[in-house]
C-alpha cells in the first residue's frame, strides 16, 4: 500500500471505545498513536488522555447516546456493567449495545470489536 492511501485510510478511521475505562483508555491510545479519530465514551466524565475525545454517556439509557459523532466507522465495545449480577451484565452487554447500534443507526459502521467481560478470571 502507498505512503498517501495509507495515510488517508488511517486518517478516515473514526473509532469509538465504548466502555473507555482503563483496558479502553489502553485501547484508544493505541489507536489515536495508528492516526485514528478517537472517542471514548465513559459514564463518568474523568478526563481522557490528549488526542481522546471523551463523550460522556450510559449505553443502558438510550437518550444519553444522541451526541454521538457523525460517520463513526469502527467501534471497540468493552463496557463495564456497575455491579456484578446477572442483570446488570444483561443490560450493559445485550441492552447496551443494542442502545448503540441504534444510535449508532446505518452509518458508516464497517467493524465492531466486542470484548466480553473480563471478570472471569477474578482478581489476580
Amino acid at each position: 500500500m502507498s505512503a498517501n492511501i495509507e495515510t488517508s485510510y488511517k486518517q478516515a478511521q473514526r473509532v469509538l471505545v465504548a466502555g473507555c475505562g482503563d483496558v479502553g483508555t489502553r485501547v484508544a491510545l493505541l489507536l489515536r498513536d495508528s492516526g485514528a479519530e478517537v472517542w471514548g465514551l465513559r459514564r463518568s466524565d474523568a478526563p481522557l488522555p490528549a488526542g481522546i475525545s471523551l463523550l460522556q454517556a450510559d449505553l443502558t439509557d438510550a437518550d444519553s447516546l444522541r451526541q454521538l459523532p457523525e460517520r463513526i466507522d469502527r467501534v471497540v465495545y468493552l463496557p463495564t456493567p456497575d455491579t456484578r449480577d446477572p442483570l446488570a451484565y444483561r443490560k450493559v452487554f445485550v441492552q447496551g449495545l443494542q442502545n448503540l447500534l441504534q444510535a449508532l443507526g446505518k452509518r458508516a459502521l464497517q467493524r465492531i470489536v466486542f470484548v466480553s467481560s473480563s471478570a472471569v478470571y477474578g482478581e489476580h
